[in-house]
């Protein structure tokens, strides 16, 4: 063989390898179980519901995630992620095949990704990572966090955003933000329905916080709603402390239907190696005439039995003040109560 030939093959194999490299895909299969037992009382005209319930502190969910490097740092990425309810086999989010999420986009190690989807508002993560319930259990901050009465009707942030495209940074130095825009897609308007937020912060070490806002326009194009919120969470060694501040308000043919804000201060204490006490006080500030203000107490543990397994048990309770109707929520259920327990298992593979 010739040193002409030894050259040309060593770099064939050099190209194959490299186009190869660029060529690689993965694919993950995930997934979480939760459901436990919850007793709601507290319920307007008396008397108290048992139940077995799914998605108490994390909603069940079946998901897909993939990507396949394009090279130059450059990736094709997926997620399809339904939600599901455990305890009788039904479909979450209203049926949808996939509600929790489903996107796809590029995501570049020096520029961040741009997905396009149903995809998580700029102010979700931020109420989820600054409260030591996380998402769930009976001491869910969203029971209170941008939880607001409109026009009579309960309301909740979105934490969804159907048709839209969200742009993250990469994290530099801890520090990222994103930004996103929802269409609306009503006729001859781009205005009716569009969704508008970003966040930026800093989670790096013990600290995390983050600044987050949006504002949703309402389908008839004549009302919105408004959220921000600054979430925190510090890891002073044993014990993990919370806190967050959100505003808000909601307007309709111009005029304010309301304008609150919320308090959240919260803590989480490990009491062994593998359990932790968690605990929240949250308050909301009704800043109208009518002063409908409330507060949710609540207090939980979390046991871990594995990486994968966790048995838990939390209970909670509102103090609603001037007729404000604000109930105990659950991660997936709006309570019927001021009063929620509960106790139960979450597994994820």
């Amino acid at each position: 063989m010739t040193m002409h030939t030894v050259r040309f093959l060593s770099a064939s194999a050099l190209l194959c390898a490299a186009a190869c490299a660029h060529a690689q895909s993965s694919v993950s299969i995930y997934g979480m179980l939760d459901v436990g037992i919850v007793r709601d009382s507290g319920i307007a005209g008396g008397g108290s519901v048992l139940k077995v319930s799914s998605g108490v502190f994390n909603g069940s969910r079946l998901g897909f995630r993939g990507n396949e490097d394009l090279g130059g740092g450059l990736s094709a990425i997926y997620t399809m992620e339904m939600g599901f309810q455990a305890d009788t086999g039904a479909l979450g989010q209203g049926g949808l095949a996939f509600g929790r999420q489903v996107f796809v986009g590029l995501s570049s190690k020096d520029y961040g990704a741009l997905k396009f989807g149903r995809q998580y508002s700029a102010i979700d993560q931020v109420v989820g990572n600054s409260d030591p319930f996380g998402s769930g259990g009976a001491g869910r901050n969203a029971s209170l966090v941008a939880a607001r009465f409109v026009n009579g009707t309960k309301s909740y942030y979105n934490n969804r955003i159907n048709n839209s495209v969200m742009y993250t940074s990469p994290v530099i130095n801890g520090f990222s933000g994103d930004m996103g825009y929802g269409f609306g897609e009503s006729v001859d308007s781009t205005h009716s329905g569009r969704y508008v937020g970003a966040s930026i912060g800093y989670a790096q070490g013990p600290l995390y916080a983050r600044l987050a806002s949006q504002d949703i326009v309402n389908a008839a194009g004549n009302g919105s709603v408004r959220n921000s919120i600054f979430g925190a969470s510090y890891n002073f060694g044993p014990v993990t402390g919370y806190f967050s501040y959100s505003w808000g308000d909601a307007r309709e043919a111009g005029v304010r239907q309301t304008h609150d804000s919320d308090v959240l201060l919260g803590v989480a204490v490990p009491v062994s190696a593998s359990g932790r006490v968690i605990a929240s006080y949250v308050a909301k500030n009704d800043k109208l005439a009518a002063n409908r203000d409330a507060n949710l107490v609540a207090i939980g543990y979390l046991h871990d039995l594995s990486k994968r397994t966790t048995l838990y048990a939390s209970g909670g309770r509102i103090h609603n003040k001037n007729g404000a109707g604000y109930s105990v929520n659950t991660s997936i259920d709006v309570g019927p109560g001021t009063r929620s327990a509960d106790i139960g298992i979450r597994h994820t593979f």
